[in-house]
């Protein structure tokens, strides 16, 4: 190793390794090895530089030298950490073999490159060995960067930043070094310096600030370094190309004189590591002056708040507090003499005795001392605390609120409230009060209610105790008794308004002054707000009324509730008293229960059952009528039966509900020998019910009846069939439907438009349907129903026909039209009624009633003005004449192809004549008569005439002319023809004198004048002026001339009294 190695050493192996040199050979590899760029205060990588020697020819495991002349560059064989050195020793192998590497690490101190210099005139890391006594060098530079820091101050922003060179010891205010005064223990002084990076060029490197601790990097030193702090510390590195960072230090003195200290910041800046410089403040110290005393604040009894304002001067520390019952300060409250309050302007002083006076001052205070005294403040507190008593005289919504005298109090503060932090309703807030009680009213039954009081006399004390006082409930409200049977009820009240009681007492009687009572029912406590009452006789009125009870006493009474026990074994409507089901006066026995058996007789007040009810069995008496209301359940133990006679037969209807035990059964009563409309008003139905009776359906798919022949046919809800009870099976008979439930709720009749679109369907229910009612769904049916009575089908559109007012009966099957595809037709309990009433079209506008009558019976076509209809075939308006029996006249309208029951047109026009068939029976000429009626329901008054095509004959009708004559089945149907003409009611419209001139298919008619018959001439013209026409007027009501001439406009002109009407006409 070189440092082993002396001269003469060398030389010696020289000389002695001359006589073998020629053997070894030792190859370096050519050029430089160049480390870095590295930064100062670094080092290169380990193992990141390296180079191979190779050699042979070596003794086995020879040595070999490596050495570093600068301590700058370290070498090792291996690259790792800590194996690097300035000399390092390596070996050939067995075989005299070298290959080996070296690795070099540089660790600069200067900025830029630098070679590794050897022994003159060699450069690099010296190779050699002493066998063959040869040296060889490897070229090592390596290159550094490196930094230039620069350190500058300055008082305050934005002043201009002054460089502080590193070692001075001048602090100046205008470099920040100099703090300049600070109040000692009050006052804190901060101060910033910039580092800048001036480094430029292609070695400048970052700089890089020692770290004495994690992240700190400005270090404080000296006598006073207790005086100052690290604020902000700045950031390392700090990028060259004038790269900043700042940091602030602190001056904060705790006494007063000049504090030094010294900044030391260690980084790699070659030429200023550590940079240094010296810093200075200076503590000073000024008394406060005295404060200001304020007006003592929330005096009460035993304390009050003491106030201040702080003086001039220099900054408060604090304060000192004295409280003296003397104005001199001679006699201070214990532990306020010199009170050290601590840095605030308000103080509680407590612990005084009440109604006293009191003094009280105070002195601000800091590190340099204490202030003089401030004024004097005095006050008085309040009188005692009142002591509460309970309250007395406890009403429904009164009491009286109690307290014992306080000494020295003037008067008294009183709060009432509904919670016992008086955070609740307020009754009385701060009241004042001169005595020592109160009367509180306004306030609610069975509520608690809170007292507090204080005594005042300028001031007020604290809060008394609180007391809590319950007024008296409210009475409660007795309510109808539930639960009635023969021998017992339940008495039921609501709780009372206001707080609930305890607890209630019920009295029972059999007298309405309870002169005495129901054994064990005087004064009985009750927990809820019913009670069952047992022991009782059957159909016995009974009194109850009840109190409330609570820790502050009873209510007054209740109202008293009177109820019947029930009956015993039967009972019988009578609707004497009203519909209420649940009146004695209403049953022949008493008010029905769940074991009684109850019928439902015909009465003028027929029951609506409003509430819950059971009994045994029930039956309905034929006409009469039964209503169970919505919401309402009518519970039958036992069996229902609904019956029926020549006269009528019951009506149920179900808005609510019935449940039914036992069997339920519906009687329909037939005539021999007609055709009856029925459907089942079961769910269970099946045609055996129609035991020798013929049954058939009509089919509407194929436009044909169809018989039932099987007696085992279900009969669905909803489906209409058509009946014949033959005299010579049963005449006059009865159908039974039974094998179900009534049918109840919403219903599908089953419609199609296959074939004619006609569908007979049928009312579900054991009562009837109003047509008119929103419980229907109507889709793609035409807006008439049609009803057979037996002898004619009665219609009705909504408004008109003959079926009264729209109301189907109970199990009546009817016909209606389906207009589309896929109609549908439903129906619900809300379309269900009693009825039908005595009404047919009465409060109609604009409707004429047509009626035809002979052999013993009738039929009756309408015709009616809407504006909401048209002149062709209305399907919701409008209806079809379906004939009736062979024996009765019919009578209708015809509008273009269809015949109608009911005709109703968009609007009145004089003139308008409608078109009018019949149909007479085939036995032989019989006298039929036509009349018309309701004239009065238009708007402006008609003349309404019937024309008989077949004898001529023109009449007018009304209330007092009807039209008479004969037919038999082979005069022709269509004989008739209806006019319309506005009826002349004034003066001005008899004296015009006017002719009225109108066509009806190939005939002319001139309206005369009623009330002057006139004569004259009539022509009629063609278009082109021709004459076609030339006849003679007669002075009757209506002439009609019929035309022989194309169709087309004609101009008819009548000439009167030298008077000439002309009117252009359409003839058919």
């Amino acid at each position: 190793m070189k440092k082993l190695l002396s001269i003469s050493g060398m030389i010696f192996f020289l000389i002695i390794g001359s006589i073998s040199l020629n053997a070894q050979s030792l190859t370096v590899p050519p050029g430089t090895l160049v480390i870095g760029p590295v930064l100062i205060g670094q080092s290169s990588a380990d193992g990141a530089h390296s180079f191979t020697v190779t050699g042979s020819g070596y003794s086995a495991n020879a040595e070999l030298y490596a050495d570093s002349y600068d301590s700058r560059f370290t070498i090792s064989l291996t690259g790792t950490s800590g194996s690097y050195g300035e000399s390092l020793i390596y070996n050939a192998d067995g075989s005299g073999n070298v290959n080996q590497t070296i690795y070099v690490k540089y660790t600069p101190t200067t900025i830029g490159f630098v070679d590794l210099p050897g022994p003159p005139p060699y450069m690099g890391v010296e190779l050699w060995d002493l066998q063959s006594a040869t040296w060889q060098y490897k070229e090592v530079r390596g290159i550094g960067l490196g930094p230039e820091i620069l350190m500058q101050g300055r008082e305050q922003s934005p002043d201009t930043w002054l460089e502080i060179v590193s070692g001075s010891t001048t602090p100046a205010v205008n470099q920040g070094t100099d703090f300049g005064d600070a109040l000692a223990s009050i006052e804190t002084v901060d101060r910033t310096y910039q580092i800048t990076n001036t480094k430029t060029g292609g070695y400048a490197g970052n700089l890089v600030l020692d770290e004495y601790a994690a992240s700190q990097y400005v270090q404080i030193s000296g006598a006073n370094a207790d005086q100052f702090s690290v604020q902000t510390e700045p950031i390392s590195p700090v990028a060259p190309n004038s790269g900043t960072t700042t940091y602030t230090i602190r001056f904060e003195p705790t006494s007063a004189g000049v504090k030094t200290a010294t900044v030391t910041i260690g980084n790699n800046d070659p030429n200023e590591d550590p940079y240094t410089f010296s810093i200075q403040g200076e503590g000073t110290i000024v008394l406060p002056d005295a404060p200001t005393a304020n007006a003592a604040t929330n005096i009460d009894n035993n304390n009050f708040w003491a106030n201040w304002t702080v003086g001039g001067g220099g900054i408060t520390q604090g304060y000192y507090l004295d409280v003296a019952t003397d104005m001199s300060f001679t006699s201070f409250v214990s532990g306020y003499n010199n009170k050290d309050v601590g840095l605030v302007t308000t103080y509680n002083v407590t612990g005084l005795d009440p109604n006293t006076d009191y003094y009280f001052r105070v002195r601000a205070y800091n590190a340099g001392g204490t202030s003089a005294s401030s004024n004097t403040q005095s006050l008085t507190t309040a009188p005692a605390v009142p002591v509460t008593q309970p309250a007395t005289n406890i009403g429904t919504n009164s009491f009286y609120a109690n307290w014992l005298y306080v000494a020295g109090a003037t008067s008294y503060k009183l709060d009432v409230n509904t919670q016992s932090n008086f955070g609740g309703t307020i009754i009385l807030s701060n009241e004042d009060v001169t005595n020592e009680y109160r009367f509180i009213t306004g306030l609610t039954g069975g509520t608690t209610y809170y007292y507090r009081v204080r005594s005042y006399n300028g001031n007020s004390s604290e809060n008394s105790s609180v007391v809590s006082v319950k007024t008296i409930c409210n009475a409660p409200v007795a309510t109808a008794a539930t639960g009635v049977t023969q021998d017992e009820f339940t008495a039921n009240w609501n709780a009372p308004a206001g707080g609930a009681p305890d607890f209630y007492k019920l009295d029972v009687s059999i007298s309405n002054t309870f002169n005495s009572f129901v054994f064990g029912y005087e004064n009985l406590t009750v927990y809820g707000t019913s009670e069952v009452v047992t022991g009782l006789d059957p159909n016995t009125v009974y009194y109850y009324r009840v109190r409330a009870v609570n820790v502050s006493g009873n209510s007054a009474y209740s109202n008293t509730i009177n109820t019947t026990t029930f009956a015993g074994g039967s009972t019988t409507w009578t609707g004497a008293v009203s519909s209420n089901w649940f009146i004695n006066g209403n049953w022949t026995d008493g008010v029905p229960y769940s074991t009684t058996n109850v019928t439902i007789a015909a009465a003028g007040i027929q029951p609506i059952l409003t509430s819950n009810a059971a009994c045994n069995n029930l039956t309905l008496d034929p006409l009469s009528e039964f209503t169970v209301a919505n919401g309402t359940t009518l519970t039958v133990n036992g069996n229902f039966l609904m019956q029926a006679s020549s006269s009528g037969q019951a009506s149920l209807v179900e808005y609510g509900g019935l449940n039914v035990t036992g069997t339920q059964k519906v009687r329909q009563y037939l005539t021999e020998n007609r055709w009856h409309f029925v459907s089942s008003p079961v769910d269970g139905a099946v045609s055996n019910v129609f035991n020798d009776i013929y049954l058939k359906y009509y089919d509407e798919p194929n436009s044909e009846w169809v018989y039932i022949v099987d007696l085992g046919v279900s009969l669905p809800a909803g489906v209409g069939y058509e009946a014949w009870s033959d005299d010579a099976f049963n005449g006059n008979t009865f159908v039974l439907y039974q094998g179900g439930d009534l049918n109840s709720g919403s219903v599908g009749l089953p419609v199609s438009n296959s074939g004619d679109g006609w569908n007979l369907v049928g009312n579900p229910y054991p009562s009837s349907i109003d047509w008119d009612n929103a419980g229907w769904t109507k889709t793609n049916i035409d807006g008439s129903v049609y009803v057979w009575d037996g002898v004619q089908y009665l219609t009705w559109n909504g408004s008109v026909g003959a079926l009264a007012n729209g109301v189907i009966p109970a199990m009546q099957s009817f016909f209606v039209k389906a207009n589309a595809a896929s109609p549908d037709l439903q129906v619900d309990n809300a379309a269900r009624v009693h009825g039908p009433d005595a009404y047919k079209g009465g409060g109609v506008n604009n409707l004429i009633e047509v009626s035809i009558i002979g052999n013993g019976y009738s039929d009756v076509t309408y015709v009616n003005f809407n504006e909401n209809a048209t002149a062709g075939f209305d399907s919701q308006f409008d209806s079809y004449k379906l004939f009736g029996i062979e024996e009765a006249p019919q009578i209708y309208s015809v509008l273009d192809d269809e015949i109608l029951s009911v005709n109703v047109m968009d609007e009145f026009n004089p003139g308008m004549v409608i078109p009018l068939g019949i149909k007479t029976p085939a036995n032989g000429s019989q006298q039929y008569t036509i009349k018309v009626s309701n004239l009065t329901s238009f708007d402006t008054p008609i003349n309404v005439y019937i024309e008989d095509l077949y004898t001529g004959d023109f009449i007018q009708l009304d209330d007092f002319n009807e039209y008479t004559f004969s037919s038999d089945k082979a005069d022709p149907a269509d004989r008739f023809a209806l006019h319309f003409m506005t009826a002349t009611t004034g003066i001005d419209d008899i004296n015009s004198g006017d002719l009225y001139v109108y066509a009806n298919e190939r005939s002319v008619y001139i309206n005369n004048d009623p009330n002057n018959l006139k004569t004259g001439t009539v022509s009629v013209f063609n278009i082109s002026g021709q004459e076609v026409m030339h006849t003679e007027l007669q002075p009757v009501a209506i002439n009609k001339f019929d035309l022989q001439v194309e169709p087309g406009y004609y101009v008819v002109k009548v000439l009167t009294n030298n008077t000439l009407t002309t009117q252009k006409v359409f003839i058919k």
